[in-house]
Formats: structure tokens, C-alpha cells, sequence
């Protein structure tokens, strides 16, 4: 049979080769050790950190003795909102066949903070899609006016600001729907209260904003009926309005306070 034979040196380049790629093979870095338990939630999970952050939830709606404490319920939305004004966000849950809760955050020196209610003009008026971008000691907060963030429930549209430690502002921009970038006057927002930017106008007072006494001016019938009533009956000291009247068994999230 006639035939040629390879050469020796391309014989020994082939069992050189195949010599590398066992080599190569051998030597490769061997995969991460996985648990048992990585194995079981797969490559992302959640996990529940009630314990740690100090928080207690327990499935009973009877009378126990302890803090941090939860009642049972039935939810159907939470909206979150500043309910009495303190910069603190409060979480107000609707619920099924039961009275709602209205749960107050009583933290402790939980720092600065800034709240903004932003009032569109060329914009709409609730200023839907408005971004808020503000600099605070080299650290930039951004938030947005959110107009449906949950199920059953809307949270407040004020642009809340949780500063910390900080007391002052560096800067503070507003991108208005329309388009409009506004720089807000870091002198004109005080902190650790509410305050009401205009677009176009920068901070502005409650009632220019639209709120409060005076923010809309009364029709010639109104007008007509409050100088009746005022002729009718000596005028009574004013008093202020309550601040919000909501329907719901109020709980505490405090350490300090017990359970109602």
C-alpha cells in the first residue's frame, strides 16, 4: 500500500497541541462553591429584613405585649404622606370589611428634611412628570411627582426630601413637564417645612399657590351669604382649621410608644 507517513515535526506540534488542551482543561478555575440554600432561591431572591431594621410583624390580632407591633389586616393600598406636618412619612392603609389604619411615624432625631408642593401653569397644575434635583453636600437627590404609584391608593404629590444631618441646600432644580429647567433660589426654601414652588415664579406663598385662605376668590353669591351671616351674629374668635381629618385607628411607629 502506497502511502506517505507525516513528518516528524508536524507530529510532534500535534502532541504538543493535544498536550496544551489537557493542560488547559486541567487547570481551569473551578466554579463558586453555591449552597444548598442559594441552590433552593435560585439567582435573585428577597429577603426579610424585619428583624433586622427592628420592625415586628405578627399574624395576630388579639392583645400581645411588645412593640413595633402591626395589627393583622386585610389591605387593599397604602399611601404614603406627611399626615401632620412633622417631615416624617406617614403610611395610611385602606383595608377589607375592617377600619382603615392610619400609622404615624414618630421617629426619633430623624434628621432634616424638605417637602416642596410643586404648582404647574404651563405644566399641569399637579405637575405630573415634574423632576426635582437638588445638591446637598456633594451628594444630588432626585424625585419625581409620581401621579399613580399604587394599587387603590395615590401617596401625597409633594416632593419629600429626607436630608439627614445637612442644613442648607447647595442647589435645587425643577424640570417642569413643559420642558422648562427652573433654578429654584436655595435662599427662598427654608428647611424642615413646606413649601410651594409656582412655575415660572420660583417659592411662592400658600395662597398664590392656590391653597389655602384666600387662594380663590369668593363668587358675588358667596360674597352676598357671609355679609349676611356676619350682620346676622357677633363675629367668634378665629380658629385654626383642623389639619386633616381621615377616617382610621391611628398606630404609632415609635419605640417609645406602646401599642394603642
Amino acid at each position: 500500500m502506497n502511502g506517505r507517513l507525516l513528518p516528524r515535526w508536524l507530529l510532534l506540534a500535534l502532541a504538543l497541541l493535544v498536550v496544551g488542551v489537557a493542560l488547559l482543561w486541567l487547570c481551569r478555575p473551578s466554579p463558586p462553591a453555591v449552597s444548598h440554600a442559594e441552590e433552593e432561591r435560585g439567582p435573585a431572591w428577597f429577603e426579610d429584613v424585619t428583624d433586622k431594621v427592628g420592625l415586628r410583624f405578627t399574624h395576630d390580632a388579639g392583645p400581645i405585649d411588645g412593640r413595633y407591633f402591626m395589627p393583622q389586616s386585610l389591605g387593599s393600598g397604602a399611601a404614603l404622606f406627611d399626615f401632620d406636618n412633622d417631615g416624617l412619612l406617614d403610611v395610611y392603609e385602606t383595608n377589607a370589611n375592617q377600619p382603615s389604619l392610619l400609622y404615624r411615624n414618630r421617629t426619633p432625631a430623624a434628621g432634616h428634611w424638605l417637602e416642596l408642593k410643586l404648582v404647574g401653569t404651563r405644566s399641569n397644575r399637579d405637575a405630573i412628570g415634574a423632576r426635582v434635583t437638588a445638591k446637598v453636600g456633594g451628594a444630588t437627590l432626585m424625585r419625581e411627582v409620581n401621579g399613580g404609584n399604587g394599587y387603590s391608593s395615590q401617596s401625597s404629590t409633594r416632593v419629600h426630601l429626607g436630608l439627614g444631618a445637612a442644613t442648607r441646600i447647595d442647589e435645587l432644580e425643577v424640570r417642569w413637564p413643559s420642558g422648562l429647567r427652573e433654578k429654584v433660589a436655595v435662599g427662598s426654601v427654608p428647611i424642615d417645612r413646606l413649601s410651594y414652588v409656582k412655575e415660572g415664579s420660583g417659592v411662592v406663598s400658600a395662597a398664590a399657590a392656590g391653597f389655602g385662605r384666600g387662594a380663590r376668590p369668593a363668587s358675588p353669591a358667596r360674597k352676598h351669604a357671609a355679609a349676611a351671616s356676619a350682620s346676622a351674629a357677633p363675629a367668634a374668635p378665629a380658629t385654626p382649621a383642623p389639619l386633616v381629618r381621615l377616617p382610621a385607628r391611628v398606630v404609632p411607629l415609635s419605640p417609645e410608644a406602646p401599642r394603642p
